[in-house]
């Protein structure tokens, strides 16, 4: 209520407006809680948890200014940023980042084309919690029943084929390194997702992806 009134003050929009999304928001957010209030193995314990030089860094005392060093065949690179949620069950961890919805699929994280939860994992036990080992990372759509786990600590994720924790480290330390030579050298040519045409992208009229074109510029090394 605070932050709409805040918003009206302002006249950030039209009174209609700002009520009707008042509305929507105060319905999300008590379904949220009525799906989520009763879960009794997990207490939140971190909102916002920062490392980095990250701007309106939380008051939580385990934040760390100091980057996390990711080691990559790129050589070292520094990361800063924010998780969300981070809740405990004695010595175990849980990473919770909040999404209006979940697209990510297993063969995203795997492939390394979703790579924040796994990378929050590493610095929640490297760097912000050495005591907690993350035991479960989850994109959760606000209001939604089920969250989207991302990674596979135990094991047990459907599929005979599924990656397990420890390859799927070695795929993102390989992913990262991968994206930061790219962009020293220049070299990263848009790639859409699974190759198809942007079209749900409200850009696609500025970009103006051709994949003939960014074929004659990757060469025949591509």
């Amino acid at each position: 209520d605070a932050a709409f009134d805040r918003q009206a003050r302002i006249g950030a929009c039209t009174p209609g407006l700002l009520a009707a999304e008042h509305g929507r928001v105060s319905q999300t957010i008590a379904r949220h809680l009525r799906l989520h209030l009763d879960d009794a193995t997990w207490t939140p314990e971190h909102f916002e948890l920062s490392f980095g030089q990250v701007v309106d860094r939380s008051e939580d005392p385990s934040n760390n200014p100091e980057p996390f060093v990711l080691e990559t065949e790129a050589g070292p690179v520094k990361l800063a940023g924010k998780i969300d949620r981070v809740d405990r069950s004695g010595a175990l961890a849980r990473i919770i980042d909040y999404k209006t919805s979940v697209a990510a699929r297993h063969a995203d994280i795997e492939r390394g084309v979703e790579i924040q939860l796994p990378l929050y994992a590493l610095v929640l036990e490297g760097h912000l919690l050495s005591d907690a080992l993350c035991a479960q990372a989850v994109l959760l759509p606000i209001g939604g029943r089920k969250g989207h786990e991302c990674l596979n600590r135990d094991g047990k994720a459907r599929g005979a084929d599924r990656l397990d924790w420890e390859q799927r480290q070695q795929v993102l330390r390989k992913r990262v390194g991968d994206y930061v030579t790219g962009i020293r050298t220049g070299v990263f040519p848009p790639t859409p997702y699974e190759g198809k045409p942007c079209k749900y992208c409200v850009y696609r009229s500025a970009c103006r992806y051709e994949q003939a074109r960014i074929a004659r510029k990757r060469g025949p090394a591509a």
